[in-house]
């Protein structure tokens, strides 16, 4: 109970730290331009159709790499000081041991990860909510562009696929999006906490989880055989997240459900201990501020 107490101590001392940082200021803001720039134009096809979108659009955010990339620099740049040692976090370790602060830690970046997503689909709807109408299926907007139905000479930046459509209702997508993307959020985090603790920089953790984002922009741009690409798949945690790309109907040799979810655990409890573990090995350095 005291280990639990104590963890929570420390995550919660972690977001009343929010207050006075910046970079979640500038993530949000971030945030906001880039869902902007991504589905913007829905609302002139909106317009253009006489039609107005269901609230559904957060799982189409996350079915182009580039997009996802750009929506997941912002949690980059809150999770770049891993494992978040500040002036006060030694007096935090002393009070509440090694383990316990850990666990702290890791709390915060899943709970981190849950208000991230959240913003993003109150951004989605924010943003759009003139050319909105709440229903509980995809609406005609949604069904006419994963359909193909229509013909716009407006570009859009995402694509509405059509097996999201034919396949999940809009909260099977909304429920499948966000937990895998919380698994990728964590794994991105994760990567940053580890690699920055073992080598007591801020440098290494980021540029190996960056290279994780990349990695799902190159499968999404190369020109090797969809075989090859989908081979690739199952070895790019960050891609396990685009709905779009799970296989469903075990029609190609995409990463299918059971696969994407017994991996995407197996690698969270791997980097959980490895986190725990480097933070008992760790000597504590004060880094400057970000």
């Amino acid at each position: 109970m005291r280990l639990l107490k104590n963890s929570w101590f420390v995550c919660c001392q972690n977001f009343r730290k929010w207050r006075h940082d910046y970079r979640i200021i500038l993530a949000a803001i971030l945030i906001l331009i880039g869902v902007n720039y991504f589905s913007g134009t829905l609302g002139s096809v909106c317009t253009g159709m006489g039609l107005k979108m269901s609230p559904w659009l957060f799982p189409f955010l996350f079915t182009s790499s580039l997009s996802s990339v750009i929506l997941f620099l912002p949690l980059l740049l809150i999770f770049c000081n891993a494992p978040f040692i500040d002036a006060n976090q030694p007096y935090s370790i002393i009070r509440t041991g090694r383990t316990a602060w850990s666990i702290g830690q890791i709390v915060y970046i899943g709970l981190t990860s849950i208000v991230y997503l959240l913003f993003i689909i109150f951004a989605s709807i924010l943003l759009h909510i003139g050319h909105m109408e709440f229903t509980t299926d995809w609406g005609k907007f949604f069904t006419s562009m994963g359909n193909l139905t229509f013909h716009t000479d407006v570009y859009i930046p995402i694509s509405i696929p059509t097996r999201i459509i034919n396949y999940f209702t809009p909260l099977q997508a909304m429920w499948f999006t966000f937990l895998f993307l919380w698994f990728s959020c964590m794994f991105v985090g994760l990567i940053v906490y580890l690699f920055n603790s073992l080598t007591n920089t801020r440098i290494v953790g980021v540029g190996i989880a960056g290279a994780f984002l990349v990695f799902d922009a190159f499968l999404s741009f190369t020109l090797a055989h969809p075989n090859v690409n989908y081979f690739l798949y199952h070895f790019s945690p960050v891609t396990w997240s685009h709905l779009n790309l799970i296989e469903i109907d075990y029609g190609t040799t995409q990463p299918t459900f059971p696969y994407v979810m017994i991996m995407y655990i197996i690698l969270t409890v791997i980097l959980i201990v490895g986190c725990i573990w480097a933070n008992r090995k760790q000597t504590i350095e004060v880094l400057p501020p970000v």
